[in-house]
């Protein structure tokens, strides 16, 4: 199933999301004129029809279905650089009581949530003639329909 085309720079919408103890909130929402984002992210059809395995977050419209997708590293398992004593880099998982979140979406009209999901163990599938995850999301929260803060032009 094809998303919605959205023509770049357009304005945008900046959330700051808090995760924490596995509850997730909004705690900060930016206006911003114009900016360009990644092209939503559409799932092979081979890769849709095996399962995912991964993170992404939706913008979906009042039926739920995507206007707007975009993956994401997986807020459930925080990784932070760590260097061992031979100059090695590496990622390894934090124990971290809270982690923060960027997502940014095109500001549309049609846009009313944003549904979050994550697996890295569980594959998820997605539909390929309806484009409808077959999972239940990490999370999911209504946006407003006006957004919140100031125009940064950022």
């Amino acid at each position: 199933m094809a998303l919605e085309h959205v023509d770049f720079p357009c304005p945008v919408r900046r959330f700051l999301i808090r995760i924490r103890h596995e509850r997730w909130e909004i705690v900060h929402e930016q206006a911003v004129a114009r900016k360009t984002l990644p092209a939503s992210f559409e799932f092979p059809d081979a890769a849709a029809e095996r399962g995912i395995i991964g993170a992404w977050y939706d913008a979906v419209d009042a039926r739920g279905n995507t206007v707007y997708r975009r993956p994401i590293q997986n807020p459930m398992r925080p990784l932070t650089e760590f260097v061992d004593d031979d100059e090695k880099l590496s990622n390894v998982l934090a124990d971290a009581p809270e982690d923060l979140l960027i997502a940014m979406i095109p500001d549309l009209p049609a846009i009313e949530a944003l549904v979050f999901y994550a697996s890295d163990r569980e594959p998820i599938r997605v539909n390929v003639d309806s484009g409808v995850v077959e999972a239940k999301p990490v999370a999911q929260m209504t946006i407003s329909k006006k957004p919140a803060g100031d125009d940064d032009g950022a």
